[in-house]
């Protein structure tokens, strides 16, 4: 009985692995993009804070690196729209750097190595 209950085990655990098959090759990313769809305020000063809506953005805000222009600063808070629309489900908080040259900058966020969309911008006002 302990034979035939060891072999079922056996059984089961090795059923339980994959096929060994990748169904996705090396070269094909399986995590999207962040993306943005607006920020708020458009138009802002270094040491204010702005609102970037869109998803893709990580839980921990530490972990979604906000880039203006080429001046890069950590979110300060992350937090989950409820309801969501139009591609707005998510949004993070940061405080612009003060090293931001003024004019208008592009807006990325970077979520593990991964770089959302450069196309929304912001004013920066001396």
């Amino acid at each position: 009985m302990r034979k035939l209950a060891a072999t079922i085990v056996i059984m089961l655990i090795a059923s339980c692995g994959g096929s060994g098959l990748d169904p996705y090759p090396n070269d094909v990313p399986t995590h999207s993009p962040p993306l943005i769809t607006r920020i708020d305020p458009e138009s802002a000063s270094p040491g204010d804070t702005v609102t970037i809506y869109g998803l893709g953005y990580s839980i921990i805000p530490a972990y979604n690196l906000v880039t203006f222009g080429s001046v890069s600063a950590v979110a300060d808070s992350y937090d989950f729209l409820d309801p969501g629309s139009d591609g707005e489900f998510e949004i993070l908080t940061v405080v612009i750097p003060d090293d931001v040259e003024a004019g208008i900058n592009p807006v990325m966020v970077t979520v593990h190595r991964i770089t959302s969309n450069d196309d929304v911008s912001i004013d920066i006002i001396p």
